[in-house]
């Protein structure tokens, strides 16, 4: 098993592990997260939750607070978003020669939408789309 695979296997578990706790359902209901947005912000969740990196461990917070009203920002339908169990996931993007810690919020064929994530805070900028180069 490759360490994706293993990495794929850990957020799989942790979100069906996160989706039957009661301390998420009223997470959801004290920030009126919307019922359809709620597996979304779970998928995310249950994929930065595996992660060591401190960028990523520092981005766990801003997550819960700020997903759900980043989504109508991301230029993409959210409904799209919402339906494609691939997004979200943290990665590291080359902009402008430096690898920066982003934040892929979903992508269509010819868009992608990413936030970078400020490395010491956690903060996720403002959701930026990107044309995808075929």
């Amino acid at each position: 098993m490759t360490n994706f695979e293993h990495y794929q296997k850990t957020c799989r578990a942790v979100f069906l592990a996160l989706r039957e706790t009661r301390a998420v359902e009223d997470f959801c209901q004290e920030q009126a997260i919307r019922t359809d947005f709620r597996a979304y912000i779970l998928r995310g969740l249950s994929r930065l939750l595996p992660l060591r990196q401190n960028t990523f461990r520092h981005a766990i917070q801003p997550w819960l607070e700020q997903a759900f009203l980043a989504l109508p920002q991301t230029e993409l339908p959210v409904v799209q978003l919402l339906s494609d169990e691939n997004y979200p996931y943290p990665c590291r993007v080359d902009i402008q020669g430096s690898y920066l810690p982003c934040w892929v919020w979903g992508a269509s064929k010819q868009l992608m939408v990413i936030s970078v994530i400020e490395p010491r805070t956690g903060q996720f900028g403002p959701p930026e789309v990107f044309r995808r180069i075929a």
